[in-house]
């Protein structure tokens, strides 16, 4: 009988999530040859349809969300499911852990982190880099106060990011003018650390130390990685999903057509089934 794979389901509004993936993938490979560890294997949803997330309602998109991750686990299986998705993890993530029987894992701003690392060099300020719905949940507020009450938090909303981010893997080279005028606020207020509190924004990195090359750009993508490595090593062969081992190795859909140019990108990290829902 073929050994059931470890199946990692991660979920987006678009690309941002390949950050993630790419994160995930590179801490399980680590173990991939560690005794009676199995194989890993990726499905990626990317909700182009539906993208952008931040200028839908509330319970639309919660409503959205639920409908497609039931129908997603009920097809793929999976054995942990990843909400690479910071708008996706703030509205569904309890909805989603009350209907669904296994594990899933949500995105959390590392304000936390960032707080930590601008105390030792004995700066007060952090910055936020997120989507304008984002910086405004009252979540955002509670994580200030639980992890960086002495610390002042400059949030900066933009959606110019997540569009740049998903052009970049279509071809189009990001503008760096553009860049530099959204963070510019960080640099004026002088912030040594700021969180990207969108999975589309390490996508871009490159391009934000080449804008602000003073300023650490911390992400949350090894953090969630790390999790799911923990995930996986609860879970015993025979609790392993029970399903016929497809043909695929990883498998990326999305609800809308995608550029070739993308979905060349797509193939080049590892996904040999592309499919459009």
């Amino acid at each position: 009988m073929s050994i059931q794979p470890f199946r990692i389901l991660i979920f987006d509004s678009g690309v941002g999530g390949l950050s993630v993936y790419q994160s995930i993938k590179a801490e399980l490979d680590k173990h991939i040859h560690n005794r009676g560890d199995v194989n890993n294997q990726y499905i990626y949803f990317a909700d182009h349809q539906a993208a952008p997330y931040g200028d839908k309602s509330d319970d639309w998109l919660s409503n959205r969300i639920q409908s497609l991750m039931v129908m997603l686990n009920q097809q793929e299986k999976p054995d942990v499911i990843v909400l690479a998705c910071n708008t996706a993890s703030t509205l569904a993530l309890d909805r989603l852990r009350a209907s669904l029987d296994l594990p899933i894992i949500g995105v959390v701003p590392a304000i936390k982190t960032a707080a930590i690392m601008a105390r030792k060099c004995e700066n007060n300020k952090i910055g936020l880099l997120a989507t304008p719905a984002t910086v405004k949940r009252h979540y955002i507020d509670d994580l200030k106060q639980q992890h960086a009450g002495d610390v002042a938090l400059i949030r900066v909303g933009t959606t110019k990011l997540v569009n740049m981010a998903e052009q970049k893997l279509s071809g189009i080279a990001p503008e760096l003018p553009v860049i530099k005028a959204i963070i510019e606020p960080f640099v004026l207020a002088q912030c040594q650390h700021v969180v990207l509190g969108c999975t589309h924004f390490p996508l871009l990195k490159q391009e934000l130390n080449d804008a602000a090359p003073d300023i650490e750009w911390i992400d949350s993508g090894q953090a969630i990685a790390e999790r799911t490595r923990h995930i996986k090593s609860l879970l015993s062969t025979d609790q392993i999903a029970q399903s016929p081992v497809p043909s695929y190795q990883h498998k990326f859909i999305s609800s809308a057509s995608m550029s070739k140019e993308l979905k060349a990108y797509v193939q080049s990290l590892g996904f040999d089934q592309v499919k459009t829902l």
